[in-house]
């Protein structure tokens, strides 16, 4: 018999049927299957529903909003939820019911399995990871014990990975999806490293994006460190941090320290590959070609308001008609190649973890138009526009003008104590 989720909507009660219902391996239908199943395990088709109530929260609990609403031809009986998806509480919203409770399929279920646009979203479902925390279980999740572990379980577009403070010891792979991947407490706190992890077979590079991955996959607040590259010919290696072929993903507030590549990228190789770069430090890493990064096969990476400094190998290399377009960064021997506003100047660490000194040209030289929107702080927890009054603006912007390089140099003085900054301010 047929499986149904009913929702209300005032008086009346609206019912879908689950139809098809199959299992899923890897977000691949591999065969019919129980109801009962877990959420991201199941996969298949809704069947008619007349009207559109909205509804509330999954089985797991997580709020949701949905407007469920008919599409196409009245005759074919097929439908979609819509994608009018947000976490904003409206007068509509009602709890979600089930019959029986033993049969029922998540509304998240439907959502992400069937592929239905979650883009509306004001806020995606999060999937935490701590390895510290002891009840951590990569089977069951909440937390997961590894990054890839909840990469797997993330449903594109419906889910962001949250990593908790800590060394995570192993290699991740995107898997093509649109998902977020963020630190809660910044690189200097999250670290991946590659080091003794076992090699699967086709090398160590500790990030990898070979899967179509598009500017919705996003990494965002790491130290990538101990990678040793996607091996090729047999035995050589390039991409020690982060490998991108034919991908396009958007890597921000990242520090690149400490990866190697025999060939090519030791901190990231990038083929036929276009990432978006922004805010992200590469010094110490080291390959033939690209210490810091290799960009190859017409691939036209973006970097901005990047550090890119003492990587052996050469800072940034393009081969076979690639384009780096680099802008508001600061890369040692200086860049000759697309962009501009660049600098070559020593950036004054302050420590190993790459933040900069009192003085430090990379202090209000970065481009305010080149942070994403809703990005307010760095992920040391200090705002990311932050000005400095003992060095000059150098940057794209109106006071506070950001920083290059993943970390911004906390300097707020507010001698008035108006909310405005004494370098930005005019009486203060």
């Amino acid at each position: 018999m047929a499986s149904r989720i009913c929702a209300t909507n005032g008086n009346r009660s609206r019912c879908l049927k689950a139809r098809q219902l199959k299992i899923s391996v890897d977000g691949k239908c591999r065969g019919r299957g129980r109801i009962g199943i877990p959420a991201r395990r199941a996969c298949g088709q809704i069947g008619p529903m007349h009207g559109g109530p909205d509804v509330r929260r999954d089985r797991s609990g997580l709020s949701r909003v949905g407007h469920l609403e008919y599409e196409g031809d009245s005759r074919s009986n097929q439908w979609k939820i819509s994608d009018h998806l947000s976490l904003a509480v409206t007068d509509r919203i009602q709890q979600i019911r089930r019959k029986p409770m033993r049969n029922a399929i998540p509304l998240a279920v439907l959502v992400g399995v069937l592929g239905i646009p979650f883009s509306n979203a004001v806020h995606a479902a999060t999937l935490n990871v701590d390895r510290n925390d002891g009840g951590c279980n990569d089977v069951v999740g909440t937390p997961y014990c590894t990054i890839q572990a909840a990469i797997d379980d993330a449903v594109p577009s419906m889910h962001q990975v949250s990593v908790a403070p800590g060394t995570y010891n192993e290699i991740i792979d995107l898997l093509g999806k649109a998902i977020t991947v963020r630190s809660s407490g910044g690189p200097s706190v999250t670290t991946i490293d590659a080091t003794g992890v076992a090699d699967p077979g086709d090398g160590l590079p500790v990030v990898r994006c070979d899967s179509g991955e598009g500017p919705d996959t996003v990494l965002d607040g790491f130290t990538i460190t101990g990678g040793t590259g996607q091996t090729i010919l047999g035995s050589e290696s390039q991409g020690g941090g982060m490998y991108n072929n034919g991908s396009s993903p958007t890597v921000m507030n990242c520090v690149f320290s400490a990866n190697m590549a025999d060939t090519n990228g030791g901190g990231m190789f990038n083929a036929s590959s276009a990432p978006t770069v922004t805010n992200c430090t590469f010094s110490g890493n080291m390959a033939q070609r690209g210490g810091g990064m290799f960009n190859f096969f017409e691939g036209s990476p973006t970097v901005t308001n990047c550090i890119v400094w003492s990587n052996a190998g050469g800072e940034i290399v393009e081969a076979s008609g690639a384009v780096t377009t680099v802008t508001y960064s600061d890369v040692q021997g200086g860049w000759s190649g697309a962009g501009g506003n660049n600098i070559d100047v020593d950036p004054q660490f302050a420590d190993a973890d790459l933040r900069l000194s009192p003085g430090s040209p990379c202090i209000d030289a970065g481009d305010n138009t080149a942070v994403p929107a809703g990005i307010t702080t760095d992920l040391d927890g200090n705002a990311r526009f932050v000005d400095d009054g003992a060095t000059p603006d150098t940057g794209n912007g109106s006071c506070p003008v950001v920083d290059m390089g993943a970390f911004e140099f906390p300097s707020f003085v507010d001698t008035d104590g108006d909310g405005v900054e004494d370098g930005c301010d005019p009486c203060p």
